[in-house]
């Protein structure tokens, strides 16, 4: 089928096709003034852009295929003499669009390959729509002569050195003159003359390495005596140099002396004599005459700062003390300490503890000294202080910053919603280490947790020892727990004084039968949780008792089914329009698309769209062409497509495949460029794809 001048056969009798137009003998005769018609378009497109040449074997177009994004081969034909180094190309596909590029080079081995240097863009791994050549070749004959001037020469063409002037220039001569930044000859004329006088001897000869300059006998540049290294110690002097040494120091044996002593850390320089030497402190003290420093009077002993070690323990008042003496006798001293709070729980200590956290529902203000006891890491439980809002990790209490000082230390808690009057002693022993050491609280005030052995008159409890078949009175007199046997955990639970059954807490054995009656279940109370799994058989539900809002939510748009083992399934939701067929016996019915209900047409479309099976499309090219995709095909699937405004022509229309699926048999894309076409397309399967039903 021709469809542009590319197509038309250079065999007259094999052009029997023209836009769709049949010109075969016995045509119809209104078909020669539909041809000529046809002929005289295509002539119009072809002239409309005569600089570019859509190059062909005379019979057909070339077949093309994606090699990179800068390459792709011409399939079985060498044409290495059209598609030369330097000649003009536009490429049309798909994903880059229009794009054009210089060819760098063209080889021939089975296929011709092309390589390309594009203006900017790429190809993309995908079919290549048209391929186009500028109409100038480097063979043409057809450039006048002395045409091209200086205006005709590209701003970045690249003319050799050789085509200048008489052409002995070489382009290394040439490429001298980069970097020239004004007229050689000026600079030439600024530059330093023939060197006269006393420099001569510089400009002709090599001086001897490391001297001091001066001017000989001659008046010429020479070397002194005097090294470079020797000059150099000048450096920095600042006046006279032997009026400075005359005023220095003279040489003493004494000085001498002293300088030759090490400097060991704690000596003393003294004089034995005939020779002055370095001394440790108690040598230096004897030598001194000084005695050690428990003999020295009150007023001769000052320490400020560092230590004083070595003391031994306290016997009289006025007598020094160590610290552990100290810490001792304080460990006697404690009292109660107050926390305004107590966790309940693990914290983090890197941002809990800041003004505005609550802990316990105790709201903190900067400074308040809370007791950290539940840590999963007991190394870090302790007394902190709250620090502002916003300022992160929280710092222990400095007063109690060490075991010694938190071991047996009794902390009364101020507020809180679960600890507030609760009283907690550390029982961590006081010879641990911060950092390593649990540190352990108990509750020392009476509490509502623990485990009650006997009871005593007086209480809200009366009674004697708890045994299994004794009876609990609580507060309400009129209220009782029967029974302790069945009073366990599993079955009940506690919370601020009030027992509640657990869920699945109450068994059979609990209950008599025809016990529980309907007034006896508050309404909305029987949930999943309190029945027994298959325990509601069908004598215990009323006629018409499950109404649809007693039925467990679903899915929007699902409908219940019921698989081979009679359980209900949800079958899944179809699309709108689709209907739901059987699968038969053993499966669960499905939704699809009515069979024979025609084309669902689509609004019309203006850019790349993806078609869904079984629709049809308007498509509307006026202002760009762009690509319709078909979906992956099933068998019968089929997709139409219209020319809505009369533009394929002009704008083609692409139909491209989904994947490698393939259309007409080829893996390729489909191009309608046939003004006010409309097709539709349907699939067959993996071999052939989809097929033009309708042309």
């Amino acid at each position: 089928m021709a469809t542009n001048i590319k197509d038309y056969s250079t065999t007259q009798s094999s052009n029997t096709s023209l836009n769709t137009i049949s010109v075969a003998e016995g045509m119809l005769p209104s078909n020669l003034n539909n041809a000529i018609r046809a002929l005289m378009k295509n002539t119009r497109d072809w002239f409309n852009d005569a600089q570019w040449i859509e190059y062909g074997d005379g019979s057909g177009a070339y077949t093309s295929a994606y090699v990179s994004g800068t390459a792709f081969t011409i399939n079985g034909a060498n044409v290495t003499s059209v598609y030369h180094a330097g000649r003009r190309i536009k490429v049309i596909a798909s994903t880059p669009g229009t794009i054009y590029g210089t060819i760098s080079s063209s080889s021939f081995s089975t296929n011709t390959t092309v390589n390309i240097t594009w203006d900017s863009g790429s190809l993309s791994n995908e079919a290549i729509t048209n391929i186009f050549i500028g109409i100038l070749s480097k063979t043409n004959n057809s450039l006048p002569t002395e045409l091209i001037s200086n205006a005709q020469v590209a701003t970045d063409a690249n003319i050799d050195a050789t085509k200048l002037g008489t052409g002995v220039i070489t382009n290394t001569e040439f490429n001298y003159l980069n970097g020239v930044s004004s007229a050689i000859q000026t600079q030439f004329d600024a530059k330093q003359a023939t060197i006269t006088g006393g420099a001569t001897t510089i400009a002709t000869d090599n001086l001897t390495v490391n001297r001091a300059l001066a001017s000989d006998g001659s008046g010429k540049v020479a070397v002194s005596d005097v090294t470079a290294t020797e000059l150099g110690y000048l450096d920095t002097v600042s006046s006279n140099i032997q009026t400075q040494l005359n005023a220095k120091q003279p040489l003493d044996a004494d000085l001498t002396a002293i300088a030759a002593l090490s400097p060991t850390d704690n000596n003393v320089i003294v004089g034995n004599g005939s020779a002055w030497v370095a001394e440790s402190g108690s040598t230096a003290r004897t030598s001194l005459g000084l005695g050690t420093i428990s003999t020295q009077a009150s007023s001769n002993v000052s320490i400020s700062g560092g230590t004083v070690t070595g003391l031994g323990e306290p016997s009289a008042n006025s007598d020094a003390s160590t610290k552990s003496y100290v810490d001792q006798a304080v460990a006697g001293l404690r009292t109660r300490i107050i926390a305004e709070a107590a966790t309940t729980g693990n914290i983090n200590l890197s941002n809990a503890l800041e003004a505005g956290d609550a802990i316990d529902g105790v709201t903190l203000v900067e400074g308040d000294r809370v007791l950290v006891k539940d840590q999963t890491d007991t190394t870090a439980n302790g007394l902190y202080l709250a620090v502002a809002g916003g300022a992160g990790a929280a710092s222990r209490d400095p007063q109690y910053d060490t075991i010694a000082e938190l071991s047996g230390q009794m902390i009364v808690v101020n507020q809180g919603s679960v600890n507030d009057n609760k009283i907690f002693l550390c029982t961590t022993d006081s010879d641990g280490s911060l950092g390593s050491t649990a540190i352990t609280y108990t509750v020392i005030t009476p509490s509502n947790s623990g485990t009650v052995t006997s009871i005593t008159a007086g209480t809200n409890l009366s009674g004697g020892t708890i045994t299994s078949s004794g009876t609990i009175n609580l507060a309400d007199a009129s209220t009782s727990v029967k029974g302790a046997a069945s009073f366990s955990s599993a079955n009940f639970a506690a919370s601020s004084g009030v027992i509640t059954i657990k869920d699945l807490g109450v068994a059979a054995a609990e209950i008599q039968a025809d016990a529980v009656i309907t007034d006896k279940i508050l309404n909305s109370n029987v949930t999943t949780a309190k029945i027994a799994d298959l325990n509601v058989t069908e004598g215990k539900i009323a006629d018409n008792a499950i109404t649809l809002a007693k039925m467990a939510s679903g899915t929007d748009g699902n409908i219940i089914s019921y698989d081979t083992s009679g359980n209900p399934v949800a079958v899944a939701t179809g699309s709108s329009g689709q209907v739901l067929t059987s699968a038969g016996a053993g499966a669960v019915p499905t939704f699809s698309d009515a069979a024979g209900g025609g084309t669902d047409w689509q609004t019309v479309k203006t850019s790349g769209f993806t078609a869904v099976a079984g629709e049809g499309y308007f498509c509307n090219t006026t202002s760009a062409a762009f690509t319709a995709t078909l979906p992956a095909g099933t068998l019968g699937d089929e997709v139409s497509l219209v020319d809505y405004a009369g533009t394929f022509d002009t704008n083609n229309l692409t139909v491209a495949p989904n994947g490698s699926e393939k259309i007409q048999g080829v893996a390729a894309s489909l191009t309608v460029s046939i003004e006010r076409a409309g097709l539709t397309l349907v699939y067959t399967d993996a071999t052939q794809g989809w097929l033009l039903k309708d042309k």
